[in-house]
């Protein structure tokens, strides 16, 4: 695709009012497939959304809202609520709920009479029967004929077609048994079939409703860390104004025991943080000026004068939730084959039931009355809602889990091929090491003046400074520990130029001669082709297991910083987990062959690749991709990208905030190794309970059809079977709840 068809494309998510079923989806994204200037859709119907992406030249989002409208549904730009927006569209929802619930106790108090009568077998007179059930059949039971319209109308069918389909033909059956009782040899009505029908799928859906809600729970917790209401510092005053009009360079305080509500830097004051959110830790941070302050992390102490760097939507906490939000509205590859099925599921009902009714009543002879009640029984067991829900409730529930422990999946299929792999790659640094090195020892040119060691220290931490790689901020707070005047006001860095796996270099000029230094830092590698030369009189500690980071300024100085890393605790129970999971763990590092063998020997990793450029990483996982293997690589997703790109499943593993930008599959935001583990194993069970639940939404399909066709369930009893069936299928998915972190741990004894 060229750049200028890139720029043209543009993606929005909708949320869809409407939607009953997994087949409105279907008919949804079916329908939209098809329009010119769409390239891609998909329709959720666990959280009603819609992500279309389309050419913004050929297509407006109007022409999209109109399709959409056309078929019966309405749609509005979803974007990500925070603050007051969020708590208003809640507490829509929670009167939406209560009219539900009032709207099935009005249903149920109409519709127990005539249930009972099934029980005691009395039989009430037909008009009492005609009374009771009328309102059920036309209030209660409005929302699914007005469903089922426009669904026709839009040319297609789902739940509310069947639904509204088998309740009118047993409703207007009986109106007519009773009206014109010698007009059938059977004058039996069934005026509590359409009734009760109506009752328990009004049930099911609230159940069903309650469920889900229950299964947004852990996205809403993470919603409520979003403070409402800010501070603004004017002038002197303190004005309390709403998040959304929050500008970046504001002055806001955050009082003790408040959430901030964006990220900034602290100006005035002094406190304690909890930033669990961030890194996983409980113990509180302290904040001083200067000190960076993160949304959703809570004041525990003083009051802080903050300066605003992000607004709201570009937040630490909107990124996370961003992500949540996107892996929860995409759906996995095993959901497919549902997804096709439940496209035709009504149509293949519709087409059952009256098949039902030619075949018992003109093949069979059966009576009139028995044959229409068996085709009605077929429309109402039928349930294509437990397909729909099948995949993308456990999907919901599991990335709310993660979520809550710092992992944060990029996709739905992020989540069923993570328990797929069979090969995952360790970076060393930053991964199977702490990642806190630390300069142990020097080799510099102690001839040099303390005024020139100063400015030689100065350049290295302007070069350092500027980068995020790990190494690079230890070799700064080393230069920066030596001279706390560093770096010096007349040195300027100009020019970085960054060689990927090998090192740096910068162009530093020096203001009050105006001349150009050049600086390196980097591998040995990167030296020896830049300095054919070079003096390597140093080796007698090279061998020793420690890093080795060279730097030279050509006509001034040359040297060798010595970092030394320690390996995480957990990495060896880790890795033995991961070994019971049949995957193999490999190290590949750049680092050089003794501290590679001495890591992998203390993680229990037996395969090792050293001294490997980015280029001989990505050329691994190709050969292990071509020999039949699923791929996993972690690495800190800055010299390690390429690979990370080809991995299968590619994990980033860093300090917090920066690690949400990161194009990882599954970005760990806490530094804890066990977090690789936990989401392996949370993607495989995922992946059961979402074979489970296809397997029993098929399973009931499959034999609760034939036996209604059959005659073996009255529509009463298919009714209450359909509506319980879609709760059945989310009620079993939250029992992925009990997989928390903690007991994982515990039971693996991974502590």
């Amino acid at each position: 695709m060229n750049k200028s068809n890139e720029q043209d494309q543009d993606i929005i998510t909708l949320a869809i009012q409407g939607m009953y079923c997994a087949g409105c989806a279907s008919r949804i994204e079916n329908v939209l497939k098809r329009t010119e200037g769409i390239e891609d859709v998909k329709v959720n119907f666990a959280t009603s959304t819609a992500i279309v992406k389309y050419n913004q030249k050929s297509l407006k989002y109007g022409d999209i809202y109109e399709k959409i409208k056309k078929l019966g549904y309405d749609a509005t730009k979803k974007e990500n609520l925070f603050a007051k927006e969020r708590i208003e569209k809640l507490q829509k929802e929670k009167q939406k709920n209560k009219r539900e619930i009032l709207l099935f106790i009005f249903s149920l108090i109409l519709s127990l009479p005539l249930l009972f009568s099934m029980f005691i077998s009395y039989q009430i007179p037909f008009w009492i029967q005609f009374l009771l059930a009328t309102p059920v059949q036309f209030l209660a039971g409005f929302r699914f004929h007005k469903g089922a319209i426009k669904t026709i109308l839009g040319g297609g069918a789902n739940m509310d077609v069947l639904v509204s389909l088998g309740t009118n033909v047993a409703y207007f059956y009986s109106v007519f048994v009773m009206i014109f009782p010698n007009k059938v040899m059977d004058s039996h009505v069934y005026f509590e079939s359409s009734s009760v029908v109506i009752t328990f799928v009004l049930l099911g859906k609230i159940l069903e409703g309650i469920t889900k809600r229950k299964a947004y729970q852990a996205l809403e917790d993470l919603f409520s860390l979003q403070p409402l209401i800010c501070h603004l510092w004017r002038n002197g005053e303190i004005i309390d104004i709403d998040l959304s009009e929050i500008q970046i360079n504001d002055i806001i305080i955050v009082r003790p025991g408040e959430n901030i509500p964006v990220d900034g830097i602290v100006i005035e004051g002094r406190s304690e943080c909890n930033e669990s959110l961030i890194t996983g830790e409980s113990l509180p941070v302290i904040k001083n000026k200067g000190d960076k302050v993160y949304s959703g992390t809570m004041n525990l102490s003083g009051m802080l004068k903050v300066q605003v760097k992000e607004l709201p939507e570009n937040s630490t906490l909107a990124n996370i939730l961003k992500m949540i939000e996107k892996a929860q509205n995409t759906k996995a590859p095993v959901q497919k084959l549902a997804d096709i099925i439940s496209g035709y599921f009504a149509y293949g009902v519709i087409l059952i039931s009256i098949l039902t009714f030619i075949i018992s009543y003109f093949i069979f002879n059966i009576d009139l009355s028995s044959s229409i009640i068996r085709s009605v029984s077929v429309l109402v067991i039928a349930c294509p809602c437990a397909l729909g829900l099948a995949t993308p409730i456990a999907i919901l529930i599991s990335t709310g889990i993660a979520a809550k422990y710092g992992i944060l999946f990029r996709n739905a299929e992020t989540i069923e091929n993570a328990g797929k792999i069979n090969v995952l790659i360790f970076d060393k640094t930053g991964t199977l090491t702490t990642g806190k090195l630390k300069v142990v020892k020097t080799y510099f040119d102690k001839s040099l003046d303390i005024d020139l060691q100063k400015k030689v220290y100065s350049m290295i931490y302007l070069l350092e400074s500027s980068s995020e790689h790990i190494i690079a901020k230890s070799i700064s707070e080393f230069t920066k520990s030596i001279f706390s005047s560093i770096p010096i006001p007349d040195l300027e860095l100009k020019h970085l130029e960054n060689y990927p796996g090998y090192g740096i270099r910068g162009e530093i000029l020096e203001k009050n001669t105006n001349r150009i230094w050049d600086v390196y830092i980097g591998n040995r590698d990167l030296f020896i082709e830049k300095f054919k030369n070079i003096d390597l009189l140093y080796n007698k500690d090279i061998s020793e297991q420690k890093t080795a980071v060279y730097f030279a300024i050509p006509n001034l100085t040359k040297g060798i910083f010595l970092l030394e890393d320690t390996i995480r605790e957990e990495a060896p129970k880790v890795i033995k987990q991961l070994k019971t999971y049949h995957i193999r763990p490999i190290l590949a590092t750049g680092d050089k062959k003794e501290i590679a063998e001495s890591i992998a020997h203390l993680s229990g990793i037996e395969i090792i690749y050293y001294e490997l450029k980015p280029e001989d990483k990505l050329s691994l996982i190709e050969k292990l991709q071509k020999d039949g293997f699923i791929v996993g690589m972690i690495g800190d997703g800055i010299n390690d990208a390429p690979a990370l790109a080809k991995a299968d499943v590619s994990f980033a593993m860093g300090e917090g905030v920066s690690i949400t930008k990161e194009s990882a599959d599954i970005n760990l935001i806490h530094n804890d190794l066990t977090d690789i583990s936990f989401s392996i194993y949370l993607s495989k069970i995922t992946l059961r309970k979402i074979k489970q639940n296809l397997f029993f939404a098929f399973i009931y399909n499959t034999l609760g059809i034939p036996l209604a066709a059959m005659g073996y369930l009255s529509p009463v009893f298919a009714g209450f079977a359909m509506a319980m069936s879609s709760v059945s299928v989310v009620t079993s998915s939250l029992f992925l709840y009990l997989n928390n972190k903690e007991s994982y741990i515990k039971k693996l004894d991974l502590s």
